[in-house]
């Protein structure tokens, strides 16, 4: 007798969801890797870009 989650990952419909979901989450961590990968690449760039920028600590709000 077949188990209720064997017969769920053999059903065709199902099967295609969960090969969709896979396809998608592919797709965007390949994005993912490569904006990680642009980031680390510039990071140098973007630290020596920042380094001199004074910005204010501390806010008056007039009351």
């Amino acid at each position: 007798m077949a188990s209720p989650l064997f017969d769920l990952l053999n059903n065709p419909v199902v099967n295609e969801i969960i090969s969709t979901i896979f396809r998608i989450y592919l797709s965007k961590l390949t994005i993912y890797q490569r904006f990680l990968k642009y980031i680390y690449q510039n990071s140098q760039y973007i630290n020596d870009s920042t380094r001199n920028i004074d910005l204010p600590t501390k806010i008056d709000i007039p009351s």
